[in-house]
């Protein structure tokens, strides 16, 4: 049995580096390591403690906050594309 499973980085996702196949319709058959997961998942963590969960939370209060600079700057301040 073949395993089609193929190992990406979250920051290969973003930049637009990785391989992906046009035609696969779900990002489910693409998992990540183990060790990337956790380094991923602690880089989350600390951003929400910083910033992130107020950030979300005034975005859920009003979804025209979206379109205000101090939303662009909390994305640019962790080097995240915008949305």
């Amino acid at each position: 049995m073949k395993n089609d499973e193929k190992i990406v980085t979250i920051d290969e996702m973003f930049s637009g580096t990785a391989q992906l196949d046009e035609n696969d319709a779900y990002l489910k058959q693409y998992i990540l390591r183990p060790d990337l997961f956790e380094k991923l998942m602690s880089k989350a963590k600390h951003r929400w403690e910083n910033g992130g969960k107020e950030i979300h939370d005034k975005l859920i209060g009003d979804p025209n906050f979206a379109e205000t600079e101090e939303y662009r700057n909390y994305f640019k301040k962790w080097g995240i594309p915008i949305p």
